[in-house]
């Protein structure tokens, strides 16, 4: 069973880049909802909170009124959660400069998560790998550390984990030979050789999909 993971109003108004006062007032009209509270302090799931930001903002982009989203969200939505709305695409790039590894990545997010769930970009250098990551502004960043000369997978790290311009970035390091760091700060890491299972749980717990795989139709 995938971990919840809890934030509290000024980490949703980090995702949502929005202010305290914006944020309650999404709330007051049910556009997010607490997961539970902690005293008189609410939490919300960060995974649920994720996935309607997306929603919202894919409904804005349409046209539709804060009011008519909340409306749209209380008509499909039986809980706190957002288990009956179909979620919002998400981006996931691959930096990796071998590309059996990349296709294999990509192969197992087919197969573990339904189809549609993933917008995938690939790319096998660190340059171009910042490149698309400032252009396509993905949800997930899968990284390979060892990338040849041009740039190290953990430059790349460091330039990408606190871009302004990419605020949500979730990142999973892999790596054959190097071990992390405390200073570097990565928080999800695999060693290959990958075991594609658990990256696959670790890729449903950052971006908020379910697999069925893992029971979570």
């Amino acid at each position: 069973m995938t971990e919840i993971e809890l934030i509290d109003i000024y980490e949703v108004a980090q995702k949502f880049e929005l202010s305290l006062n914006a944020i309650r007032n999404y709330k007051g009209l049910g556009l997010i909802v607490p997961s539970r509270k902690l005293g008189m302090k609410d939490l919300y799931n960060k995974a649920d909170i994720l996935r309607r930001r997306d929603l919202i903002q894919s409904l804005q982009n349409e046209g539709k009124s804060l009011r008519e989203i909340a409306q749209y969200i209380k008509e499909r939505s039986k809980g706190p959660n957002f288990e009956d709305l179909p979620a919002a695409k998400r981006k996931i790039l691959i930096i990796e400069d071998d590309v059996s590894i990349a296709s294999l990545i990509q192969e197992f997010l087919e197969q573990y998560f339904p189809a549609g769930s993933f917008q995938i970009h690939h790319e096998q250098n660190g340059p171009c790998g910042i490149e698309s990551a400032i252009a396509h502004r993905p949800d997930l960043l899968i990284l390979d550390i060892g990338l040849g000369r041009t740039m190290s997978g953990l430059e790349v790290f460091k330039q990408l984990e606190n871009d302004p311009r990419i605020p949500h970035l979730e990142i999973i390091v892999i790596s054959g030979i190097y071990l992390p760091q405390e200073e570097d700060k990565i928080e999800h890491f695999f060693r290959k050789p990958v075991d594609f299972v658990e990256m696959m749980k670790e890729v449903a717990k950052l971006t908020g999909i379910k697999s069925p795989k893992f029971g979570n139709k």
